[in-house]
């Protein structure tokens, strides 16, 4: 069954951040090449996993979370982040801000997104 993005937020550290409407976590795993000689095909085996994340929506001067994640972002603190795809379904963990960028438009609404890197292990829906 799909799901609708509608019900979805985003959560740095304990609060929601206002104004996001989208998020996205990327989940990867390196892998070493372990082809011995003789073989046809190559063969890996999985070593290390990895995530990264972003969030983007409206700039505000006045959300908590929003003015928390900036100072994360120049500290270079890290923080738990919580998505929440749909009611219940949630992708969270420990992350570093590692870019911020505001655009302001002439003709638009300023928006901001955010870039982040997971440290240590990503929780995902079950």
């Amino acid at each position: 069954m799909a799901l609708v993005g509608k019900k979805g937020n985003i959560a740095w550290a304990s609060g929601q951040v206002a104004e996001m409407g989208e998020f996205s976590f990327d989940v990867s795993v390196d892998t070493e090449e372990t082809t011995s000689f003789g073989s046809d095909w190559k063969t890996f085996l999985a070593t290390l996993a990895s995530w990264t994340g972003s969030c983007q929506g409206r700039f505000s001067g006045t959300d908590a979370a929003q003015k928390a994640m900036r100072t994360a972002l120049l500290a270079g603190t890290s923080a738990t982040v919580t998505g929440t795809l749909t009611t219940g379904v949630v992708v969270s963990g420990e992350a570093i801000l590692t870019a911020m960028n505001i655009s302001a438009p002439v003709g638009g609404v300023i928006t901001v997104s955010f870039d982040m890197q997971g440290s240590g292990p990503i929780t995902l829906p079950t």
